[in-house]
């Protein structure tokens, strides 16, 4: 019973370890895509500037 025990804990926590490993991915996924969006945003807006103001 206590050998079953700890085999689930290690499981759980090498779960835990992998959820915590794709949230990363994830974060670093939708950090990419936000600093792509600053780019297109800028670029915008330079192209929206009058020539004058370039």
């Amino acid at each position: 019973m206590i050998l079953d025990s700890t085999l689930k804990i290690a499981d759980g926590a090498r779960l835990a370890g992998h959820a915590g490993d794709t949230i990363g991915q994830v974060l670093a996924g939708v950090q990419q895509v936000a600093g792509i969006m600053v780019e297109i945003t800028s670029a915008s807006a330079e192209q929206r500037a009058p020539a004058s103001n370039r």
